[in-house]
């Protein structure tokens, strides 16, 4: 009976070190997946963060949602017309609501309000089938619905705007909704169409919400279609960028998702999906759309986000899922993901 015991006992002590050493194991498998799991976060987050705003193709363009007022507010002026909007050049110095859509194709030819120092709240409402034709052999040009703002412009859609700029002559700030921006963009969108023809030995800047940024510019959102096209008889510089062309200042939160194709024959260009050439930093920003940019005889800045970054600044928590492509025939061509 004690031999039977004992042998009962060595039977069983082997069962016994398999199952602790099963246990150990398991331990150590969930701990590996652990470990993995932490580190595949810690890498993933930051573009999750970024690519989150990827909501905004599901039917509402703007990144921050709007919820529209429907009582005009204190110290504003509403606009519920056409006419209402095109009369604020009158007083540009006003604190402006828009109270619903406005279709603006009753204008054949939008004339741009070369300057704006107010506020233009656009609550959540869009500017609908804006037409815009320029052509100049002798001035500087200004494109869009604004010229310069030095105000505050927030909370606005631009839907189908078509734009079209012939200049053999002078600088061109070519945009959809402010040329030259002084003061403040918040929370806007546009599609439609920029189209920008020039021939000049000059600067031409072009992005989809602004042309030329020396302020701040928040949460804006492209599905701008942009085509710029320089001749080959004077040298010209070209900075394009799906959202701004030149920036000096503050860009955040800013997405792409419309495409970029530019054909400059003479001279260096900057092009990219978020800002063409930017003197500062910019965070929070990614693009969607592909960007071709071809080049004759000189050098291309290509990028998803930047073409080019002017000194030592950063980019952060940027992404970029279009093609960056930069063809030059006898010049450098530099193309990046990023920049």
């Amino acid at each position: 009976c004690v031999l039977m015991h004992k042998q009962q006992q060595i039977m069983e002590e082997p069962s016994m070190k398999n199952c602790t050493k099963n246990k150990r194991k398991i331990c150590q498998h969930l701990i590996s997946l652990l470990i993995a799991l932490t580190i595949l976060i810690n890498c993933v987050l930051p573009l999750s963060a970024s690519a989150s705003y990827t909501y905004i193709d599901t039917g509402d363009n703007f990144i921050v949602p709007v919820n529209p007022v429907s009582e005009i507010p204190i110290g504003y002026i509403a606009i519920y017309t056409a006419t209402d909007f095109y009369n604020i050049r009158n007083n540009v110095t006003g604190n402006y609501i828009l109270m619903s859509d406005i279709d603006l194709s009753t204008y054949d030819n939008w004339n741009i309000i070369n300057y704006f120092s107010g506020i233009l709240d656009c609550n959540g409402n869009s500017f609908k089938n804006i037409n815009q034709n320029t052509t100049t052999t002798t001035s500087t040009v200004y494109s869009g619905i604004i010229g310069t703002n030095t105000g505050s412009i927030k909370n606005i859609g631009i839907e189908n705007i078509n734009i079209s700029v012939t200049s053999t002559s002078g600088v061109v700030f070519g945009a959809g909704i402010v040329a030259v921006n002084q003061g403040s963009i918040y929370n806007c969108f546009i599609t439609g169409t920029i189209n920008i023809k020039v021939e000049s030995a000059n600067i031409t800047a072009v992005g989809s919400i602004c042309a030329y940024n020396a302020s701040a510019i928040d949460y804006g959102h492209s599905l701008c279609d942009i085509t710029t096209i320089s001749g080959d008889g004077k040298e010209t510089q070209l900075e394009i960028g799906g959202i701004i062309g030149e920036n000096k200042k503050s860009v955040t939160n800013c997405i792409n998702s419309g495409k970029l194709d530019v054909t400059n024959k003479n001279g260096t260009t900057f092009g990219a999906g978020v800002v063409g050439r930017t003197t500062t930093s910019i965070s929070d920003c990614g693009n969607f759309g592909n960007i071709l940019i071809k080049n004759s005889n000189d050098t291309i800045y290509a990028g998803g986000v930047t073409g080019h970054i002017d000194g030592n600044f950063t980019l952060l928590k940027c992404f970029n899922y279009g093609d960056v492509q930069a063809s030059s025939i006898s010049g450098n061509s530099y193309a990046g993901g990023i920049a």
